[in-house]
């Protein structure tokens, strides 16, 4: 009994150093910039808020970029080239869509400055204001 479970260790001990030889022997400048940018693409499935989002995607990028031209990978190094600027285009636009929201919402909410645009009128009760039939043209009148 006590011979099996040696057995089993070796066994396991020999499946692990041979792992470890089979990822130190592929390991190299152009594959690790591939995990680091793999890893930073699967961030940016797991995120919520598109900010951060397409900061990783930039990130993860731009190292799959840098493994495209070690690796010697056109398709690679044409996919990410092309897939930054849109990338970088988005971000920006987002960055300014969160800047207008905040000005907006700090600035006046008031309704004033509709009120030269309207005509101040008097209704009674069961008065038709708008009928779906009818046109823009007659109801402005």
């Amino acid at each position: 009994m006590n011979l099996d479970n040696v057995d089993l260790a070796a066994t396991l001990a020999l499946i692990v150093h041979r792992l470890m030889e089979a990822a130190t022997a592929a390991t190299n400048l152009a594959n690790m910039f591939a995990l680091i940018g793999a890893i930073f693409f699967v961030a940016t499935l797991l995120m919520r808020t598109i900010v951060p989002l397409r900061i990783a995607a930039l990130i993860s990028n731009v190292f799959f970029i840098a493994y495209g031209v070690l690796a010697n990978s056109i398709n690679t190094s044409i996919l990410y080239c092309l897939l930054l600027p849109i990338n970088s285009i988005r971000l920006y636009q987002m960055i300014k869509l969160i800047r207008k929201a905040r000005v907006s919402a700090q600035g006046d909410l008031s309704m004033d400055w509709l009120k030269p645009f309207m005509i101040r009128r008097t209704y009674c009760k069961g008065d038709v204001l708008y009928q779906r039939s009818s046109s823009a043209e007659h109801r402005a009148s």
